[in-house]
């Protein structure tokens, strides 16, 4: 008769039990262990599958503006997009363009496998390579005075002609400003802050005709890096590209020092906060291009243009202005009428003075015309410190007429 040992079972019971117990853990162990890998596999597939999204987005809004800027219509660009294995990428595009500016708002939404979508949002800003012409509207209350939404109006006169195309300023009533007053809610001018917010800069071209009478000083032209500090215009800091004429140097000393007296002259200078006004530039107007020129005198509505190139210095690094002076005759065989406005350089010559730009040098455009260089007036604090940017002048004792204005940005 065999005898059990209920000890010794005891013993194998609890190593059998043992042995369960760690086969149940250790399938257990596995069991989260499989779940967890599985998990982080689906993870993983969604997550490429986002990536892959997002990317389909990219792509697809990469497209849109490389079409739009090679002039592609909206309407050609708004629908899906469907490629391989079920992906696609969906544009929608509207138009936010802005007076100066084509301005195009752009969703790109990319799905991948129809199980992840992404969207990316673009925003296409490209300067309107036909400008914007700035007309010299009137005060709905005074048909002689400039709307003041559009317009500051500092020192002397400012008047209109009955039709309202051109502008008479001084007049012998004393220096006057006429500035941008883009930054009044009712203002139908370009929104300055917003450009320079979009890009960091201001970079633009103006184009004016003057008419200059000529019994005194008279000094005319565009104003640029304007900033007006009061009513007058001597507390006035600004940049000018200017037609001058100097009868004998008494209304205008300092700009006319040196000059020759009763011949015009392009001229580009500054003024300081202070009113001290310092020549940078200055040419006899028929140096430039004889066809300005009739009887000795500037002929009338003969053609200014300014292009200010703002950029940081690649070696120092400061911000500083290149900046262009042209000018167009109403005369012979490039004869630029009143009226005209377009910005075909054939018709507008360079002013030979400054630094003969390099088509190959980083001189920010592609023609070889000469700049001036200079970072004494700069929108580095546009943002904190709204400036009216843009104007026109007429300091002396004379009178000038201007007409024709116009603006072109980031060309």
């Amino acid at each position: 008769m065999m005898t059990v040992d209920k000890k010794d079972m005891g013993e194998r019971g609890a190593a059998l039990i043992t042995v369960i117990l760690a086969i149940v853990v250790t399938a257990a162990l596995g069991g989260a262990i499989y779940s967890f890998v599985a998990t982080s596999t689906i993870n993983q597939i969604g997550s490429m599958d986002s990536t892959k999204a997002h990317y389909l987005a990219e792509a697809g809004g990469e497209y849109g503006v490389k079409m739009l800027v090679a002039g592609a219509s909206i309407a050609s660009l708004n629908h899906t997009y469907t490629l391989s294995k079920g992906d696609k990428f969906q544009l929608v595009v509207t138009d936010a363009s802005t007076p100066g500016f084509i301005k195009y708002q752009l969703l790109s939404t990319g799905t991948s496998n129809v199980t992840a979508s992404r969207v990316v949002h673009y925003i296409l800003s490209l300067g309107d390579p036909n400008g914007a012409n700035i007309p010299f509207d009137a005060d709905p209350g005074n048909s002689r005075a400039l709307n003041p939404d559009n317009w500051n109006v500092s020192g002397g006169y400012a008047r209109l002609n009955q039709s309202g195309s051109e502008l008479s300023l001084n007049n012998r009533h004393g220096d006057t400003q006429v500035s941008f007053n883009w930054s009044d809610p009712n203002s139908t001018l370009p929104d300055l802050a917003n450009i320079w917010n979009d890009y960091g800069f201001l970079i633009y071209e103006v184009q004016l005709k003057v008419k200059l009478a000529t019994g005194h000083d008279i000094v005319s032209g565009i104003s640029f890096r304007l900033h007006t500090n009061g009513d007058g215009v001597s507390d006035d800091s600004f940049y000018g590209l200017s037609y001058l004429w100097c009868e004998n140097g008494s209304d205008l000393p300092a700009l006319c020092t040196g000059a020759v007296y009763k011949k015009p002259y392009i001229l580009l200078w500054r003024q300081a906060v202070d009113g001290t006004r310092t020549v940078m530039e200055r040419t006899l107007a028929r140096s430039v291009l004889p066809a300005l020129i009739k009887n000795n005198k500037l002929r009338a509505y003969s053609t200014l243009v300014v292009r200010v190139m703002e950029k940081n210095n690649p070696v120092t690094g400061t911000r500083e202005n290149l900046i262009y002076a042209f000018a167009a005759a109403n005369s012979g065989a490039q004869r630029y009428r009143p009226g005209d406005i377009y910005w075909d350089y054939s018709y507008f010559t360079p002013v030979p003075w400054g630094t003969l730009c390099d088509p190959a040098a980083n001189c920010y455009y592609v023609d070889p015309s000469y700049y001036v260089e200079d970072a004494t007036y700069t929108t580095a604090d546009f943002g904190a410190a709204p400036q009216d940017e843009i104007g026109i002048h007429a300091f002396g004792n004379e009178k000038a007429t201007v007409q024709d204005m116009a603006v072109r940005f980031n060309f």
